[in-house]
């Protein structure tokens, strides 16, 4: 199912005249096989009964042209499901796993899928995130983000050295704040789920005062914008933030599946505006502070009267 992220194999019989005895196998792509399922067909007689071999294949997997999962865990390539009646090999069934989608940007700044950084993007995302819920259905609407212009981005990477030099600054802040929530979550890695949520907080708030931040600051500089705008801001904000956490809560209790996206892609987006406007607001008031002082340092000192005469 799509959901349940299982590959199964269905088998009908009809007419069964006697007790059988089915077998199962899952064979990888190096024609290895990868597990075994025995299934016995009792007697009496069975009119059309269905059996069937399930096999945990992890988090994404191709059962049909438009059907598709992607799988960190299983290798890429055409797999077979082989069914044996009665040790006699009657019937063959294929599925695709797809090869996990790569760090497009990242592995153009850095020239090779193999460089240090691209595999520290790629094991935070596929060793920790996506082994949990929560992360899992965040990932399905970030890469629905991400891959409809990182193509591009890394075109342009591919023409211009700059532009990965650019890149590679960027990314090294985004490596340690990962490095962070990777300790974190390792921390809570008995609850993955509450790990995950803990972890994606404190690393949103991170990237909101790194990237976020600054961004605002220069914007707020060139608009001069209502500072009572960014109090509401701050609100709205709080209360998206408490409604992500409800979604995501009740997605993880009941296995919903739009909650889990809505209420992850929520919480995370909220966390880092709100660590963005907290960041501005303290860079402001360092920079009045700052103001302040060099004024009062400017102003002369009044002479007294005895200084005078």
């Amino acid at each position: 199912g799509k959901e349940d992220q299982y590959a199964t194999a269905w088998l009908e019989l009809s007419n069964v005249t006697k007790g059988l005895n089915l077998e199962f196998r899952w064979i990888g792509p190096e024609g290895a096989i990868v597990f075994t399922n025995d299934v016995h067909v009792p007697d009496p007689r069975t009119q059309g009964a269905e059996y069937y071999s399930t096999f945990r294949l992890g988090q994404q997997f191709t059962l049909t042209e438009t059907d598709y999962y992607k799988d960190p865990k299983e290798k890429p390539g055409l797999w077979k499901v082989e069914v044996y009646i009665e040790g006699k090999k009657e019937l063959e069934m294929t599925f695709t796993v797809e090869k996990p989608p790569g760090c497009l940007i990242a592995t153009a700044a850095y020239g090779s899928e193999l460089a240090p950084e691209v595999q520290a993007l790629r094991e935070f995302r596929d060793g920790i995130v996506m082994n949990t819920k929560a992360g899992n259905y965040f990932m399905r609407v970030f890469n629905a983000f991400y891959y409809s212009f990182s193509p591009k981005v890394a075109e342009l990477e591919a023409q211009h050295e700059i532009l990965r030099s650019f890149v590679r600054i960027a990314i090294k802040p985004l490596l340690i704040v990962l490095s962070v929530g990777s300790r974190i979550y390792g921390l809570l890695s008995l609850n993955p789920e509450l790990g995950i949520i803990v972890s994606g907080i404190v690393i949103s708030s991170m990237i909101g005062a790194i990237y976020a931040a600054p961004a605002l600051t220069l914007m707020d500089r060139i608009l001069k914008a209502d500072r009572r705008i960014y109090r509401k801001a701050s609100l709205a904000f709080s209360l998206l933030l408490v409604s992500g956490l409800v979604l995501l809560g009740t997605g993880e209790i009941f296995y919903k599946p739009s909650l889990l996206m809505s209420g992850s892609t929520s919480l995370v987006l909220t966390t880092i505006l709100l660590s963005a406007i907290f960041t501005f607001n303290l860079i402001l008031g360092l920079i009045d502070l700052v103001k302040k002082h060099v004024s009062l340092a400017r102003v002369p000192k009044r002479r007294t009267l005895a200084e005078g005469v």
